[in-house]
């Protein structure tokens, strides 16, 4: 069985790139009980709240770390981290500032993976997945108790509206979707199927 999976980079290099003083940026739109996504574009000036998504690549392979915006997911504080992220399953991360996502990240590496909220750097709820960061050791009856515990958190203490908020989050990072997606590499059009700049 593969252990010890989720080998993340430095993550001291983890700093969400700041909007230039005019412009607009990408966000990716959550619909609601989909896999596609739509691909808004807003005014930079419009983006004040809008909550950031990253994919860190996990498998020690190239430390690629990409930064996007994500609406539709309701989060209005702390972070949900899960290394089921379709479909090279590197480590996605929901959150609103980087000490979160930073912490959860590294909380998803001392579990070898699976799914954890955290907020304020605790950890609400956590559903480990240590076999190649995508399977449990634990009887179903057990990883159903997580999942219900990770749900509950996030949509009461993290004020997500998803009904499933890990299965939403590890679809984001799958490009063969549209419309837009996020991948290690960065913002991927599904649609026009190229790489483009979160910015311009």
């Amino acid at each position: 069985m593969v252990r010890n999976s989720v080998k993340l980079p430095d993550l001291g290099k983890f700093k969400f790139p700041a909007p230039p003083a005019q412009g607009r940026a990408r966000v990716i739109g959550v619909v609601a009980n989909q896999l596609v996504t739509t691909h808004r574009v807003v005014d930079v000036a419009e983006l004040s709240g809008t909550a950031r998504l990253a994919v860190i690549e996990r498998h020690g392979k190239n430390g690629n770390i990409a930064y996007g915006y994500v609406s539709g997911t309701g989060i209005v504080r702390g972070a949900i981290a899960t290394s089921i992220a379709h479909d090279s399953h590197n480590v996605i991360l929901l959150g609103v500032d980087d000490a979160d996502m930073i912490f959860a990240a590294r909380e998803l590496e001392k579990m070898a993976g699976g799914a954890v909220a955290v907020l304020n750097g605790k950890v609400l709820a956590a559903m480990p997945f240590a076999i190649g960061g995508l399977m449990s050791e634990f009887p179903a009856e057990v990883v159903a108790s997580q999942d219900r515990a990770l749900k509950l958190a996030a949509q009461t203490q993290l004020g997500v509206t998803l009904p499933e908020p890990v299965t939403t989050l590890s679809f984001l990072a799958l490009p063969v979707i549209p419309s837009l997606k996020l991948t290690d590499q960065g913002l991927f059009d599904g649609e026009k199927f190229e790489f483009v700049k979160l910015y311009f």
